[in-house]
């Protein structure tokens, strides 16, 4: 019986340095690439300035209407309507009903907005200043 004094050769093409090397460079640059994404969203669009006065929806004109973000004229017009319609806002709910007027919208508009008193009808006569009355004579 012929024994084979050969050693076999037990390594295979993953056993090798270079393939060790290169296995090592590709996780690194796997985990690094993941980090990068997951840090690098856009940057948030300009955040709007906290009002310092809210406009009250139960008395404020369509020309102040249409100055709210995502509030164009068109919506301030409906937003007139649907107060008109109802007599006023009691509640969010009650702007949700107008047309375009959806928990997007009405969640943008909510920080530069209250839902106020009703203004009293007729408005109360105050007098004019004086200045106002030498003025008209």
């Amino acid at each position: 019986m012929e024994v084979n004094h050969h050693t076999t050769n037990n390594t295979g093409p993953l056993q090798h340095a270079c393939v060790d090397v290169l296995m090592i460079v590709i996780a690194v640059s796997l985990v690094l690439s993941t980090l990068i994404f997951q840090t690098s969203q856009p940057a948030p669009g300009p955040a709007l300035p906290t009002p310092l006065v809210k406009l009250n929806l139960n008395d404020a004109p369509v020309s102040e209407l249409g100055l709210l973000p995502a509030i164009g004229p068109r919506m301030a017009d409906r937003l007139i309507q649907g107060r008109v319609a109802q007599h006023h806002f009691s509640s969010w709910a009650d702007v949700e009903k107008i047309s375009g007027m959806g928990p997007a919208t009405i969640q943008t508009i909510q920080p530069w907005c209250v839902i106020g008193p009703a203004p009293e009808w007729p408005a109360p006569e105050w007098p004019a200043p004086e200045w106002i009355v030498q003025a008209s004579r």
